[in-house]
Protein backbone atom coordinates (compact mmCIF):
# COMPACT_ATOMS: atom_id res chain seq x y z
CA UNK A 1 0.00 0.00 0.00
CA UNK A 2 1.08 3.61 -0.03
CA UNK A 3 1.82 5.37 2.70
CA UNK A 4 2.91 9.60 2.94
CA UNK A 5 6.58 10.41 3.39
CA UNK A 6 7.56 13.39 5.96
CA UNK A 7 7.32 17.04 4.77
CA UNK A 8 9.52 17.88 1.80
CA UNK A 9 11.91 20.19 3.59
CA UNK A 10 11.50 23.09 5.85
CA UNK A 11 10.31 25.34 3.32
CA UNK A 12 8.01 23.15 1.48
CA UNK A 13 4.79 22.98 1.61
CA UNK A 14 4.32 19.90 0.27
CA UNK A 15 3.84 16.02 1.17
CA UNK A 16 4.98 13.35 -0.86
CA UNK A 17 3.27 10.12 -1.20
CA UNK A 18 5.23 6.71 -1.43
CA UNK A 19 4.11 3.68 -3.79
CA UNK A 20 5.62 0.57 -3.94
CA UNK A 21 3.03 -1.63 -6.06
CA UNK A 22 2.95 -2.91 -9.48
CA UNK A 23 6.62 -2.52 -10.29
CA UNK A 24 6.82 1.01 -8.79
CA UNK A 25 9.07 2.46 -6.28
CA UNK A 26 8.13 5.96 -6.40
CA UNK A 27 6.62 8.73 -5.32
CA UNK A 28 4.56 12.24 -6.30
CA UNK A 29 3.74 15.37 -4.26
CA UNK A 30 0.44 16.46 -3.01
CA UNK A 31 1.69 19.81 -2.94
CA UNK A 32 -1.06 20.17 -0.19
CA UNK A 33 -0.24 22.23 3.10
CA UNK A 34 -2.08 20.28 5.22
CA UNK A 35 -1.43 16.62 6.54
CA UNK A 36 -5.28 15.96 6.52
CA UNK A 37 -5.13 16.50 2.66
CA UNK A 38 -2.51 14.65 1.93
CA UNK A 39 -4.02 11.79 3.81
CA UNK A 40 -7.64 12.31 2.02
CA UNK A 41 -5.19 12.11 -0.86
CA UNK A 42 -3.65 8.90 0.19
CA UNK A 43 -6.81 6.88 0.91
CA UNK A 44 -7.91 7.60 -2.73
CA UNK A 45 -4.58 5.95 -3.92
CA UNK A 46 -5.13 3.30 -2.02
CA UNK A 47 -8.67 2.40 -2.81
CA UNK A 48 -6.98 2.41 -6.15
CA UNK A 49 -4.79 0.04 -5.51
CA UNK A 50 -7.42 -1.99 -3.54
CA UNK A 51 -9.66 -2.28 -6.67
CA UNK A 52 -6.73 -3.57 -8.73
CA UNK A 53 -5.58 -5.85 -6.62
CA UNK A 54 -9.77 -7.30 -6.12
CA UNK A 55 -9.95 -7.45 -10.17
CA UNK A 56 -12.15 -4.20 -10.37
CA UNK A 57 -9.39 -2.47 -12.27
CA UNK A 58 -6.77 -3.56 -14.84
CA UNK A 59 -3.72 -1.93 -16.49
CA UNK A 60 -3.37 -1.66 -20.18
CA UNK A 61 -1.08 -4.31 -21.13
CA UNK A 62 0.96 -1.82 -23.38
CA UNK A 63 0.26 1.23 -19.97
CA UNK A 64 3.92 2.14 -19.57
CA UNK A 65 4.96 2.99 -15.28
CA UNK A 66 4.25 6.72 -15.65
CA UNK A 67 0.60 5.99 -17.02
CA UNK A 68 0.05 3.69 -13.89
CA UNK A 69 1.22 6.31 -11.92
CA UNK A 70 -0.92 9.18 -13.10
CA UNK A 71 -3.87 6.82 -12.85
CA UNK A 72 -2.82 5.87 -9.21
CA UNK A 73 -2.38 9.63 -8.61
CA UNK A 74 -5.94 10.82 -10.46
CA UNK A 75 -7.99 8.14 -11.15
CA UNK A 76 -7.70 9.08 -15.27
CA UNK A 77 -6.72 6.45 -17.80
CA UNK A 78 -4.11 7.68 -20.51
CA UNK A 79 -4.73 10.46 -22.94
CA UNK A 80 -4.53 7.58 -25.68
CA UNK A 81 -7.50 5.52 -24.55
CA UNK A 82 -9.79 8.15 -23.65
CA UNK A 83 -12.93 8.27 -25.88
CA UNK A 84 -11.91 4.63 -27.21
CA UNK A 85 -14.74 2.24 -28.17
CA UNK A 86 -14.41 -1.25 -26.75
CA UNK A 87 -15.32 -3.91 -29.08
CA UNK A 88 -16.13 -7.29 -28.29
CA UNK A 89 -12.48 -9.04 -29.00
CA UNK A 90 -11.04 -6.29 -27.09
CA UNK A 91 -13.53 -7.17 -24.07
CA UNK A 92 -12.95 -10.84 -24.08
CA UNK A 93 -8.74 -10.50 -24.26
CA UNK A 94 -8.73 -7.83 -21.38
CA UNK A 95 -11.14 -10.53 -19.52
CA UNK A 96 -9.36 -13.50 -20.57
CA UNK A 97 -6.33 -11.91 -19.26
CA UNK A 98 -7.76 -10.96 -16.15
CA UNK A 99 -9.24 -14.28 -15.22
CA UNK A 100 -5.10 -15.79 -15.90
CA UNK A 101 -4.09 -13.13 -14.04
CA UNK A 102 -6.44 -13.80 -11.27
CA UNK A 103 -4.81 -17.38 -10.70
CA UNK A 104 -7.66 -19.55 -12.41
CA UNK A 105 -6.75 -23.21 -13.55
CA UNK A 106 -5.80 -23.92 -16.95
CA UNK A 107 -8.36 -25.90 -17.88
CA UNK A 108 -11.09 -23.33 -16.06
CA UNK A 109 -9.28 -20.31 -18.43
CA UNK A 110 -9.83 -23.02 -21.70
CA UNK A 111 -13.47 -23.06 -20.35
CA UNK A 112 -14.11 -19.38 -20.68
CA UNK A 113 -12.43 -19.47 -23.66
CA UNK A 114 -14.16 -21.92 -25.55
CA UNK A 115 -17.63 -20.44 -24.69
CA UNK A 116 -17.28 -17.53 -25.85
CA UNK A 117 -15.86 -18.44 -29.72
CA UNK A 118 -19.15 -18.89 -30.52
CA UNK A 119 -20.53 -15.20 -29.30
CA UNK A 120 -16.95 -13.89 -31.46
CA UNK A 121 -18.11 -16.11 -34.09
CA UNK A 122 -22.08 -14.38 -34.03
CA UNK A 123 -21.55 -10.64 -33.40
CA UNK A 124 -17.90 -10.61 -34.60
CA UNK A 125 -15.73 -7.39 -33.64
CA UNK A 126 -19.18 -5.44 -32.24
CA UNK A 127 -19.03 -2.71 -29.81
CA UNK A 128 -20.00 -3.88 -26.51
CA UNK A 129 -22.02 -0.82 -26.69
CA UNK A 130 -24.06 -1.20 -29.60
CA UNK A 131 -25.38 -4.69 -28.30
CA UNK A 132 -29.44 -4.93 -27.39
CA UNK A 133 -31.43 -7.13 -25.50
CA UNK A 134 -33.23 -7.88 -29.00
CA UNK A 135 -29.73 -9.13 -30.50
CA UNK A 136 -28.99 -11.08 -27.55
CA UNK A 137 -32.12 -12.73 -27.85
CA UNK A 138 -31.88 -13.72 -31.60
CA UNK A 139 -27.86 -14.89 -30.48
CA UNK A 140 -29.98 -17.87 -28.16
CA UNK A 141 -32.33 -18.35 -31.70
CA UNK A 142 -28.77 -18.93 -33.42
CA UNK A 143 -26.93 -21.02 -30.76
CA UNK A 144 -30.39 -23.06 -30.90
CA UNK A 145 -29.21 -24.54 -34.13
CA UNK A 146 -25.81 -24.83 -33.28
CA UNK A 147 -24.54 -28.12 -34.65
CA UNK A 148 -21.97 -30.13 -31.90
CA UNK A 149 -19.04 -31.33 -33.92
CA UNK A 150 -17.18 -33.02 -31.29
CA UNK A 151 -17.16 -34.69 -28.31
CA UNK A 152 -20.04 -37.23 -26.88
CA UNK A 153 -22.75 -35.44 -28.52
CA UNK A 154 -21.10 -35.02 -31.91
CA UNK A 155 -24.14 -34.23 -34.33
CA UNK A 156 -26.21 -33.41 -32.08
CA UNK A 157 -27.90 -29.36 -31.57
CA UNK A 158 -26.80 -27.48 -28.35
CA UNK A 159 -28.92 -28.42 -24.86
CA UNK A 160 -30.82 -25.60 -23.39
CA UNK A 161 -27.90 -26.04 -20.72
CA UNK A 162 -25.25 -25.72 -23.06
CA UNK A 163 -27.29 -22.23 -24.16
CA UNK A 164 -27.14 -20.93 -20.93
CA UNK A 165 -23.35 -21.79 -20.17
CA UNK A 166 -23.06 -19.26 -23.49
CA UNK A 167 -24.85 -16.84 -22.22
CA UNK A 168 -23.76 -16.62 -18.88
CA UNK A 169 -19.97 -16.55 -20.11
CA UNK A 170 -20.57 -13.90 -22.49
CA UNK A 171 -22.49 -11.77 -20.20
CA UNK A 172 -19.61 -11.83 -17.03
CA UNK A 173 -17.80 -10.55 -19.71
CA UNK A 174 -20.27 -7.52 -20.10
CA UNK A 175 -20.57 -7.14 -16.42
CA UNK A 176 -16.93 -7.12 -16.10
CA UNK A 177 -16.31 -4.26 -18.77
CA UNK A 178 -18.82 -2.31 -17.25
CA UNK A 179 -17.49 -2.93 -13.62
CA UNK A 180 -13.25 -2.21 -14.48
CA UNK A 181 -13.44 -0.94 -18.55
CA UNK A 182 -16.16 1.43 -19.21
CA UNK A 183 -19.09 2.32 -17.23
CA UNK A 184 -21.41 2.83 -19.97
CA UNK A 185 -21.78 -0.60 -21.24
CA UNK A 186 -25.14 -1.91 -20.45
CA UNK A 187 -24.41 -5.86 -19.38
CA UNK A 188 -28.27 -6.37 -18.76
CA UNK A 189 -28.96 -6.99 -22.01
CA UNK A 190 -28.95 -10.99 -21.42
CA UNK A 191 -30.78 -10.78 -18.44
CA UNK A 192 -34.38 -11.38 -19.87
CA UNK A 193 -33.18 -14.11 -22.84
CA UNK A 194 -35.36 -17.04 -22.95
CA UNK A 195 -34.39 -20.55 -24.23
CA UNK A 196 -36.00 -22.77 -26.32
CA UNK A 197 -37.49 -25.99 -24.93
CA UNK A 198 -35.70 -28.60 -24.14
CA UNK A 199 -35.51 -31.03 -27.31
CA UNK A 200 -35.86 -34.81 -26.32
CA UNK A 201 -33.49 -37.38 -27.62
CA UNK A 202 -33.41 -40.80 -27.66
CA UNK A 203 -30.60 -40.91 -24.81
CA UNK A 204 -33.19 -39.71 -22.45
CA UNK A 205 -34.81 -42.55 -22.37
CA UNK A 206 -31.63 -44.20 -20.35
CA UNK A 207 -31.79 -44.06 -16.69
CA UNK A 208 -28.21 -42.74 -15.78
CA UNK A 209 -25.88 -44.45 -13.59
CA UNK A 210 -27.55 -47.44 -14.48
CA UNK A 211 -24.97 -50.63 -13.91
CA UNK A 212 -22.98 -51.53 -17.23
CA UNK A 213 -25.35 -54.98 -17.83
CA UNK A 214 -28.86 -52.98 -17.64
CA UNK A 215 -27.35 -50.12 -19.87
CA UNK A 216 -26.73 -52.93 -22.51
CA UNK A 217 -30.14 -54.24 -21.70
CA UNK A 218 -31.64 -50.48 -22.15
CA UNK A 219 -29.01 -49.73 -25.16
CA UNK A 220 -30.97 -52.82 -27.08
CA UNK A 221 -34.82 -51.85 -25.84
CA UNK A 222 -34.54 -48.45 -27.31
CA UNK A 223 -32.66 -50.03 -30.63
CA UNK A 224 -29.64 -47.55 -29.58
CA UNK A 225 -26.19 -48.82 -30.99
CA UNK A 226 -23.50 -49.46 -28.57
CA UNK A 227 -20.86 -47.97 -30.02
CA UNK A 228 -22.75 -45.16 -30.56
CA UNK A 229 -21.02 -42.11 -28.94
CA UNK A 230 -22.81 -41.23 -25.22
CA UNK A 231 -24.21 -44.80 -25.21
CA UNK A 232 -22.90 -45.37 -21.98
CA UNK A 233 -22.26 -42.18 -20.45
CA UNK A 234 -23.05 -41.97 -16.36
CA UNK A 235 -22.86 -45.70 -15.88
CA UNK A 236 -21.66 -47.69 -12.89
CA UNK A 237 -20.61 -51.60 -12.41
CA UNK A 238 -21.87 -53.54 -9.94
CA UNK A 239 -19.76 -55.51 -8.07
CA UNK A 240 -20.16 -58.73 -10.02
CA UNK A 241 -19.01 -56.78 -13.34
CA UNK A 242 -16.67 -54.71 -11.39
CA UNK A 243 -14.65 -58.53 -10.87
CA UNK A 244 -15.38 -59.67 -14.69
CA UNK A 245 -14.16 -55.84 -15.76
CA UNK A 246 -10.62 -56.23 -13.84
CA UNK A 247 -10.05 -59.96 -14.95
CA UNK A 248 -10.45 -59.27 -18.19
CA UNK A 249 -7.62 -56.27 -17.41
CA UNK A 250 -5.59 -58.13 -15.78
CA UNK A 251 -5.24 -60.71 -18.44
CA UNK A 252 -4.71 -58.42 -21.24
CA UNK A 253 -2.60 -55.75 -19.74
CA UNK A 254 -0.91 -57.47 -16.55
CA UNK A 255 -0.49 -61.51 -18.03
CA UNK A 256 0.52 -60.61 -21.34
CA UNK A 257 1.53 -57.39 -21.44
CA UNK A 258 4.92 -54.80 -21.52
CA UNK A 259 5.71 -52.63 -18.06
CA UNK A 260 3.79 -49.77 -19.68
CA UNK A 261 0.39 -51.98 -20.13
CA UNK A 262 1.24 -53.37 -16.58
CA UNK A 263 1.77 -50.02 -15.11
CA UNK A 264 -1.62 -48.67 -16.75
CA UNK A 265 -3.43 -51.93 -15.14
CA UNK A 266 -1.92 -50.98 -11.50
CA UNK A 267 -3.44 -47.53 -12.62
CA UNK A 268 -6.45 -48.60 -13.19
CA UNK A 269 -6.79 -51.45 -10.17
CA UNK A 270 -5.93 -48.01 -7.87
CA UNK A 271 -8.87 -46.13 -9.26
CA UNK A 272 -11.27 -48.75 -8.48
CA UNK A 273 -10.58 -49.03 -4.94
CA UNK A 274 -9.33 -45.34 -4.01
CA UNK A 275 -11.87 -43.64 -6.42
CA UNK A 276 -8.48 -41.56 -7.50
CA UNK A 277 -9.60 -39.02 -9.85
CA UNK A 278 -7.71 -38.81 -13.38
CA UNK A 279 -6.04 -35.73 -12.67
CA UNK A 280 -4.94 -37.01 -9.11
CA UNK A 281 -3.24 -39.99 -10.06
CA UNK A 282 -0.48 -38.01 -12.14
CA UNK A 283 0.06 -36.31 -8.89
CA UNK A 284 0.79 -39.57 -7.11
CA UNK A 285 4.47 -39.75 -5.99
CA UNK A 286 6.25 -42.42 -4.22
CA UNK A 287 6.87 -40.72 -1.18
CA UNK A 288 3.34 -40.20 -1.08
CA UNK A 289 2.53 -44.15 -0.17
CA UNK A 290 2.98 -46.09 3.26
CA UNK A 291 2.07 -49.46 1.86
CA UNK A 292 3.24 -50.71 5.43
CA UNK A 293 -0.02 -48.91 7.06
CA UNK A 294 -2.19 -49.73 3.70
CA UNK A 295 -2.33 -46.01 2.92
CA UNK A 296 -1.65 -43.23 0.33
CA UNK A 297 -1.90 -39.33 -0.33
CA UNK A 298 -4.22 -37.92 -2.61
CA UNK A 299 -3.55 -34.18 -3.91
CA UNK A 300 -6.60 -33.20 -4.14
CA UNK A 301 -7.96 -29.91 -6.25
CA UNK A 302 -11.48 -29.82 -6.69
CA UNK A 303 -14.25 -27.59 -5.56
CA UNK A 304 -15.53 -23.85 -6.45
CA UNK A 305 -12.65 -21.37 -5.38
CA UNK A 306 -10.47 -24.40 -4.86
CA UNK A 307 -7.70 -23.45 -5.99
CA UNK A 308 -4.54 -25.10 -3.69
CA UNK A 309 -4.01 -28.44 -3.64
CA UNK A 310 -5.00 -30.55 -0.39
CA UNK A 311 -3.81 -33.61 0.85
CA UNK A 312 -6.64 -36.79 1.42
CA UNK A 313 -5.81 -40.10 2.91
CA UNK A 314 -7.15 -43.02 1.17
CA UNK A 315 -6.92 -46.47 2.68
CA UNK A 316 -5.56 -49.18 0.12
CA UNK A 317 -6.71 -52.84 -0.31
CA UNK A 318 -4.84 -55.72 0.56
CA UNK A 319 -5.27 -57.14 -3.70
CA UNK A 320 -3.55 -53.57 -4.16
CA UNK A 321 -0.47 -53.70 -2.23
CA UNK A 322 1.50 -56.89 -4.26
CA UNK A 323 0.64 -54.82 -7.72
CA UNK A 324 2.47 -51.64 -6.04
CA UNK A 325 5.27 -52.90 -4.70
CA UNK A 326 6.23 -54.69 -8.46
CA UNK A 327 5.14 -51.24 -9.79
CA UNK A 328 7.63 -49.72 -7.44
CA UNK A 329 10.30 -51.64 -8.02
CA UNK A 330 10.30 -51.64 -11.93
CA UNK A 331 9.79 -47.41 -12.03
CA UNK A 332 13.21 -46.09 -12.79
CA UNK A 333 14.71 -45.13 -9.17
CA UNK A 334 14.88 -41.16 -10.01
CA UNK A 335 11.57 -41.01 -11.00
CA UNK A 336 8.82 -39.62 -8.83
CA UNK A 337 5.41 -40.46 -10.58
CA UNK A 338 4.37 -43.97 -10.22
CA UNK A 339 1.37 -44.00 -12.16
CA UNK A 340 3.19 -41.73 -15.37
CA UNK A 341 5.68 -42.38 -17.91
CA UNK A 342 7.91 -39.35 -16.80
CA UNK A 343 8.21 -36.42 -14.11
CA UNK A 344 8.17 -33.73 -16.69
CA UNK A 345 4.82 -32.25 -15.34
CA UNK A 346 6.34 -32.02 -12.14
CA UNK A 347 7.69 -28.19 -11.65
CA UNK A 348 9.88 -28.36 -8.25
CA UNK A 349 6.89 -29.06 -5.81
CA UNK A 350 4.17 -27.79 -7.84
CA UNK A 351 2.90 -28.90 -11.37
CA UNK A 352 2.78 -27.39 -14.37
CA UNK A 353 -0.61 -27.21 -15.19
CA UNK A 354 -0.77 -27.62 -19.05
CA UNK A 355 1.70 -30.19 -19.19
CA UNK A 356 -0.40 -32.16 -16.35
CA UNK A 357 -3.81 -31.83 -18.54
CA UNK A 358 -1.58 -33.93 -21.10
CA UNK A 359 -0.73 -36.49 -19.25
CA UNK A 360 -4.41 -36.84 -18.29
CA UNK A 361 -5.19 -37.13 -22.17
CA UNK A 362 -2.70 -39.61 -22.53
CA UNK A 363 -3.92 -41.79 -19.92
CA UNK A 364 -7.31 -41.56 -21.44
CA UNK A 365 -6.17 -42.25 -24.73
CA UNK A 366 -4.16 -45.39 -23.42
CA UNK A 367 -7.58 -46.78 -22.07
CA UNK A 368 -9.50 -46.38 -24.66
CA UNK A 369 -6.91 -48.10 -26.45
CA UNK A 370 -6.97 -51.39 -23.59
CA UNK A 371 -9.95 -52.22 -24.16
CA UNK A 372 -10.85 -51.48 -27.70
CA UNK A 373 -12.88 -54.06 -29.42
CA UNK A 374 -13.55 -55.42 -25.85
CA UNK A 375 -17.98 -54.79 -24.28
CA UNK A 376 -15.87 -52.18 -22.42
CA UNK A 377 -14.75 -50.31 -25.26
CA UNK A 378 -17.70 -47.70 -25.46
CA UNK A 379 -17.36 -47.45 -21.90
CA UNK A 380 -13.39 -46.72 -21.43
CA UNK A 381 -13.14 -43.94 -19.07
CA UNK A 382 -11.69 -43.17 -15.24
CA UNK A 383 -14.56 -41.83 -13.81
CA UNK A 384 -16.53 -44.92 -14.17
CA UNK A 385 -14.39 -46.71 -11.33
CA UNK A 386 -14.92 -43.25 -9.02
CA UNK A 387 -18.45 -43.68 -9.38
CA UNK A 388 -18.84 -47.33 -8.77
CA UNK A 389 -16.91 -47.38 -5.93
CA UNK A 390 -18.91 -44.86 -4.43
CA UNK A 391 -22.22 -46.50 -5.84
CA UNK A 392 -21.13 -49.80 -3.93
CA UNK A 393 -20.40 -48.51 -0.79
CA UNK A 394 -24.21 -46.60 -0.75
CA UNK A 395 -25.45 -50.19 -1.74
CA UNK A 396 -23.66 -51.78 1.10
CA UNK A 397 -25.41 -49.33 3.62
CA UNK A 398 -22.62 -46.66 4.43
CA UNK A 399 -23.63 -43.23 5.22
CA UNK A 400 -22.78 -40.49 2.83
CA UNK A 401 -20.26 -38.94 5.47
CA UNK A 402 -18.42 -42.06 5.47
CA UNK A 403 -18.43 -42.52 1.71
CA UNK A 404 -17.44 -38.72 1.62
CA UNK A 405 -14.45 -39.51 3.80
CA UNK A 406 -13.15 -42.78 1.87
CA UNK A 407 -13.29 -41.40 -1.41
CA UNK A 408 -12.76 -37.56 -1.03
CA UNK A 409 -15.93 -36.18 -2.01
CA UNK A 410 -15.85 -32.42 -2.81
CA UNK A 411 -19.75 -31.83 -1.73
CA UNK A 412 -22.62 -34.22 -0.95
CA UNK A 413 -24.52 -33.77 -3.88
CA UNK A 414 -22.18 -36.68 -5.57
CA UNK A 415 -24.52 -38.65 -3.73
CA UNK A 416 -27.75 -37.67 -5.21
CA UNK A 417 -26.91 -38.87 -8.23
CA UNK A 418 -26.88 -42.61 -6.97
CA UNK A 419 -30.26 -42.32 -4.75
CA UNK A 420 -31.69 -45.21 -7.09
CA UNK A 421 -28.76 -47.38 -5.99
CA UNK A 422 -29.72 -46.90 -2.26
CA UNK A 423 -33.41 -47.21 -3.16
CA UNK A 424 -32.70 -50.09 -4.32
CA UNK A 425 -31.06 -51.37 -1.00
CA UNK A 426 -34.25 -50.53 0.60
CA UNK A 427 -36.30 -52.76 -1.55
CA UNK A 428 -34.30 -55.20 -0.95
CA UNK A 429 -34.80 -54.95 2.79
CA UNK A 430 -38.59 -54.90 2.63
CA UNK A 431 -38.68 -57.84 0.04
CA UNK A 432 -36.07 -59.47 3.18
CA UNK A 433 -38.95 -58.59 5.46
CA UNK A 434 -41.92 -60.33 3.33
CA UNK A 435 -40.13 -63.03 2.94
CA UNK A 436 -40.16 -63.29 6.32
CA UNK A 437 -43.82 -62.47 7.28
CA UNK A 438 -46.02 -65.49 6.99
CA UNK A 439 -48.27 -65.11 3.57
CA UNK A 440 -51.79 -64.20 3.80
CA UNK A 441 -54.12 -66.10 1.71
CA UNK A 442 -57.42 -64.74 0.04
CA UNK A 443 -60.33 -67.14 -0.72
CA UNK A 444 -62.58 -65.94 -3.97
CA UNK A 445 -64.30 -63.14 -2.30
CA UNK A 446 -61.03 -61.20 -1.23
CA UNK A 447 -61.40 -62.20 2.36
CA UNK A 448 -58.59 -64.00 4.22
CA UNK A 449 -58.83 -67.17 4.62
CA UNK A 450 -60.03 -68.43 8.19
CA UNK A 451 -62.62 -66.62 8.25
CA UNK A 452 -65.08 -68.66 9.80
CA UNK A 453 -68.37 -66.92 9.08
CA UNK A 454 -68.54 -66.19 5.65
CA UNK A 455 -72.14 -64.91 5.51
CA UNK A 456 -71.24 -61.57 6.54
CA UNK A 457 -68.69 -61.18 4.17
CA UNK A 458 -71.67 -61.98 1.83
CA UNK A 459 -74.09 -59.67 2.94
CA UNK A 460 -76.43 -62.39 4.01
Amino acid sequence: MAYIRNKIGKGDSGYKIQIKEFGLNTSFQTFTKRKVEAKAILTQVNQRIVDVNNGLKQFGADWTKQEKLNWLRTGKEPERLQGEILTLFSAIEKYLRFKAGAGKAITTQESYEYHLLRAKKYFNDIPLIHVTAEMAQEYVFWLDKQIITTGKNRGQTLSSSSQKKHIEEIKRVFRWSARCVEKNINWEVFLDVTYPKKRLTKFDNLTKFDDFQTRRDELKKYGISEIEEGAFLDIIYNKYQLDEHLRYLKKTLWEDGSFRTRRLFVTLLFCSSTGARRSELCRVKKEDLDLDNQAVRIWMRKGSGERDLKPHRRELLDDVIPYLKVLLLQTPKDQQCIFCADDKHVSGDSWDQVLEHRKWDYLTDQVKKALRNSIYANAAGFHVYRHTLASILLAEGYSQAEVKLTIGWCTDAMAQRYQHVTRQRRRSILETLRQETPRVEFDGFGCPTGVSDRGEHEGI
